[in-house]
C-alpha cells in the first residue's frame, strides 16, 4: 500500500536533522531506525556459541571451543580436497597478480606516452573493473586463510557488528579479556561494532576504568627499559585522541616529471580504523559525559595539554576578545543613547512640549544636521546609532547567531546522556546556555534599533535594559572554559536553577496565603484612605513581599483595622516564617550547594569544558592541525622539529612516562595492606596447618614402628 507522508512529518524531519545537524534525510528515511532488527537473535550474550561462552564468564567453556577449533582446523589440513582448493587459490592469485603487475607496468607507460603524445589515442590497459576484480580476489584469499588457518572464532563478528572482546568488556570479564588477548584477538581490538566503538571504546563508553587501563597498560603500551622498579613505557594514542591518523604512503607520486615519495595531504588516505563514524576514547568519554573518568588523570591531562596548546589560543581569538569588543560597543552605545533620550526629554520638558511630542523625534536629527545647528545630545545620537548599526547588520548580529547556533547541543544524547531514560533538564539547559544566550542576545540587539526606528524610545530603554542583563551574563558564561570563573559560575547556576526556584515556589504560596488573609483583615477599616490600599487583593500581596524584604513596619496601618489584636498577630508570625525562617532557610540550601558542588564542580565543568576544546580541535584548519606542537604525546620520531605536515599526519604518537609503574606501585600496597588486615587470620591457619603436620608426621612414625 502506497503510505503518503504528510508535510507535518516532513518538516518535523527537516527540522530534526538541522537541529541536530544530521545529513539531511528524505521524508522515506524519517523515520528509518539507525539498527535494523536482527531476525536470528536479538541475545545481549551475543549470536555465537564462543560469545556466549565469554558473556558467562565460563572459561572452561571458551577453552573447550578453541579447542576444537584448533583440531578442526587441524583435520581440514589433512583433507585432500583442501589441498587441492589452496592450491587452486595459491596459483590463481600468483598468476592474476602477474597478469596485474603486467598491465600495470604498461599503464604508466602508456601514460607517459600520453603526456609526450597527445593527439595519439593509447587506451586505457587497467579500468576501474580490472582493479575490482584483483582486489576481490586478494580479499578472498585472505579471508580464506584468516578462516581456514588461523583461530578465526575469536575474531567472528556476529551481527552487530561485536567480536568475542566486544563482549567480554560489555560483560566486564578481566580474566576472558586476557585469555582471548593471549589467543588470537589482538587483532580485534581494533574491529568496530555497529555503533562504532571497538572494545577499547567500549570500554570506555561504559565506564570501565579498570578494563580500559587492562587494554592500555597490557597490549597498547611497550617499555623502552626498565631499571629496578623505574622503567621508561610509551602508551600508543592511536586510539585515545581525537587526532586522525593517515596511512604511510606506499607508492611513488610523480608531478611536473620530478617524481617524489612524501604525498600532499590530500593524496593521503585515512587508517582504516580512522574512517567513517568512528570516535576515539576521549571523545567517547565527551559525548556521552562518562562520569567515571571526570577525574581520571590521563583523561584530563589531554583535555589540558589540547587547551594549553591551542585550545586557549583559539577561543580566546574566535570567542572572547571579539565579543568583549561587542560589549564594550554596546555599552558605549547604551550610554550615549541614554544620555541623548535623557538630554532631549529634559528640554523639551523645560520648554513645556509634552513627552508624546518629543516622541516623534527622528533616529537621527536630520534637519539640525543639514542646518548646522546642532546640540550635545545630537553628536551622542549620532554616534550610538553608527555603532548601533554596526552591532545589528555586520558585526555582532550574524557573528552572534553564528557562534551560538554552533555551540547548540540539542541532540537526544545531550538531554539523556548516559540513555538511562531520565532526562535531565537542568544538565541540558546548562549545555545549551551559550546557544539559548546568544541568540536572545542578537534578537534584542535587533529590537532595539527597531524601536529606535519606531521612534518607541520607553520600549527602547527597557530593551536596553534587558539586553544589559543578558549580554553581561552571557560574559560570565564565556569565562567558564577558565576553572576557576568557571567552577564559580557553575555553582551560581545550581543554587539559582535548583535552590531559588524551589524557595519561590514555597514563598510565593506562604505570600499569597497571607496577603490574601491580610486583605479580609483589613477590610471594614475606620479609616480607609489611611491604610495604602491593603483592603485590595492585589496590593495587599505586594505588601507581603516588601515585608518579606525588610518593610515590616506597618504598625500604624494595622491600627486602623477592625481586629488590631488578631491582624498583629498574623503579620508577627508573617515576619518570623518569611524574615527568619524562610530567608536562613534558603542560606542553609545555598551553604549546602556550595559544599557539594565543591566536591563534584569539577565533574560539572569538565565535560562542557572538553566539548569546548574538542570542538575547536574540529575547526582548526588542516595547516595547523597537522603540526607537531599542536599534538598530544611524543612522536615516534626524535626531529619533531623537521617534520612536515604529512609527517604529523602518518606518524604515531606515544604517551612517554619516565618512573615507577603507578598501577603496579598501586596494586603492590594493596597486596600489602590486605596482607597486614588479614595477617591474625592467616597466622592462625598456618598453626593449625603446622599442628596438623606435626600429627601427621605423628601417626608416621607410630605406622613405621608397628
Amino acid at each position: 500500500e502506497d503510505k503518503r507522508v504528510s508535510w507535518g512529518k516532513r518538516v518535523q524531519t527537516m527540522v530534526v536533522d538541522v537541529l541536530q545537524a544530521r545529513p539531511r534525510r528524505s521524508h522515506e528515511q524519517g523515520g528509518v531506525t539507525k539498527r535494523v532488527l536482527n531476525d536470528v537473535s536479538a541475545c545481549d550474550y551475543g549470536e555465537l556459541p564462543l560469545s556466549f561462552a565469554v558473556s558467562v564468564g565460563s572459561l572452561e567453556i571458551c577453552k573447550l571451543l578453541l579447542a576444537y577449533v584448533v583440531n578442526a582446523r587441524e583435520e581440514l589440513k589433512k583433507d585432500k580436497a583442501f589441498k587441492e582448493f589452496r592450491k587452486w587459490t595459491k596459483e590463481a592469485l600468483a598468476a592474476q597478480s602477474i597478469e596485474y603487475e603486467k598491465k600495470s607496468m604498461l599503464q604508466k607507460m602508456k601514460e607517459k606516452w600520453k603526456e609526450d603524445w597527445p593527439e595519439l589515442n593509447f587506451g586505457d590497459v587497467l579500468n576501474e573493473e580490472a582493479q575490482r576484480v584483483h582486489k576481490e580476489v586478494s580479499d578472498l584469499q585472505g579471508k580464506k586463510v584468516t578462516f581456514y588457518l588461523m583461530n578465526s572464532c575469536v575474531r567472528n563478528e556476529d551481527g552487530k557488528g561485536n567480536t568475542a572482546l566486544h563482549m567480554a568488556v560489555m560483560h566486564r570479564h578481566t580474566h576472558i579479556i586476557d585469555w582471548l588477548m593471549e589467543n588470537g584477538a589482538k587483532e580485534s581490538l581494533g574491529f568496530i561494532n555497529d555503533d562504532n566503538l571497538t572494545p577499547f571504546t567500549l570500554a570506555a563508553r561504559q565506564g570501565s576504568v579498570d578494563i580500559f587501563y587492562q587494554f592500555l597498560t597490557k597490549y597498547m603500551q611497550t617499555t623502552a627499559w626498565k631499571y629496578g622498579e623505574v622503567q621508561m613505557s610509551r602508551m600508543s594514542l592511536e586510539q585515545l585522541d581525537s587526532f586522525r591518523m593517515a596511512m604511510e604512503p606506499k607508492e611513488k607520486f610523480e608531478q611536473d616529471g620530478v617524481t617524489r615519495i612524501e604525498p600532499s595531504l590530500s593524496e593521503l588516505e585515512d587508517l582504516p580504523l580512522h574512517k567513517k563514524k568512528w570516535r576515539s576514547a576521549i571523545e567517547v568519554i565527551v559525548e556521552h559525559e562518562v562520569e567515571a573518568f571526570a577525574n581520571d588523570p590521563l583523561f584530563n591531562k589531554l583535555i589540558d595539554d589540547k587547551w594549553n596548546k591551542f585550545g586557549r589560543t583559539m577561543y580566546l581569538r574566535r570567542t572572547l576578545v571579539p565579543y568583549m569588543v561587542m560589549l564594550a560597543l554596546f555599552c558605549i552605545h547604551m550610554f550615549l543613547r541614554c544620555y541623548a533620550i535623557n538630554a532631549g526629554w529634559q528640554r523639551w520638558n523645560t520648554d513645556g512640549v509634552v513627552f508624546s511630542d518629543y516622541g516623534d523625534e527622528e533616529p537621527i536629527p536630520w534637519t539640525r544636521l543639514e542646518s548646522g545647528d546642532l546640540r550635545r545630545e545630537d553628536i551622542a545620537a549620532v554616534v550610538s546609532f553608527v555603532i548601533q548599526v554596526l552591532l545589528v547588520v555586520p558585526a555582532s548580529f550574524p557573528w552572534l547567531i553564528h557562534k551560538g547556533w554552533r555551540q547548540r547541543r540539542l541532540r537526544g544524547r545531550d538531554l539523556d546522556p548516559n540513555r538511562t531514560g531520565r532526562l535531565d533538564l537542568v544538565s541540558f539547559t546548562f549545555k545549551n546556555l551559550s546557544f539559548f544566550l546568544d541568540f536572545l542576545s542578537a534578537a534584542l540587539l535587533l529590537s532595539g534599533f527597531a524601536l529606535r526606528l519606531a521612534r518607541q524610545h520607553g520600549a527602547e530603554l527597557d530593551c536596553l535594559a534587558l539586553t544589559s542583563v543578558v549580554m553581561w551574563s552571557n560574559l560570565l558564561n564565556l569565562i567558564m572554559p577558565f576553572k576557576f570563573f568557571g567552577i564559580m559560575a557553575i555553582t551560581t547556576y545550581k543554587m539559582l536553577v535548583g535552590d531559588v526556584i524551589r524557595f519561590l515556589m514555597v514563598f510565593v504560596m506562604t505570600t499569597m496565603a497571607f496577603g490574601l488573609a491580610m486583605m479580609v483583615l483589613f477590610q471594614k477599616s475606620d479609616s480607609p484612605g489611611d491604610i495604602d490600599d491593603m483592603d485590595v487583593p492585589g496590593r495587599s500581596i505586594i505588601g507581603m513581599v516588601w515585608i518579606a524584604v525588610g518593610e515590616v513596619n506597618m504598625y500604624d496601618s494595622i491600627a486602623l483595622t477592625r481586629n488590631f489584636g488578631f491582624t498583629i498577630v498574623v503579620h508577627v508570625f508573617y515576619c518570623i516564617l518569611q524574615t527568619i525562617l524562610m530567608l536562613n532557610l534558603l542560606i542553609a540550601m545555598m551553604t549546602k550547594t556550595f559544599n557539594l558542588s565543591m566536591d563534584d564542580t569539577h565533574k560539572t565543568w569538565i565535560f562542557p569544558f572538553a566539548n569546548l576544546v574538542l570542538r575547536y580541535e574540529r575547526l582548526m584548519p588542516p595547516e595547523l592541525a597537522n603540526l607537531a606542537r599542536n599534538r598530544c604525546g611524543e612522536p615516534d620520531r626524535t626531529d619533531t622539529a623537521a617534520m612536515t605536515a604529512v609527517d604529523v599526519k602518518t606518524a604515531k604518537f606515544f604517551i612517554v612516562q619516565v618512573g615507577e609503574d603507578q598501577r603496579e606501585k598501586a596494586a603492590r600496597r594493596e597486596a600489602e595492606e590486605q596482607r597486614v588486615r588479614h595477617a591474625p587470620v592467616i597466622e592462625r591457619v598456618e598453626a593449625r596447618h603446622r599442628g596438623f603436620a606435626r600429627e601427621i608426621a605423628g601417626l608416621r612414625r607410630a605406622v613405621a614402628k608397628l
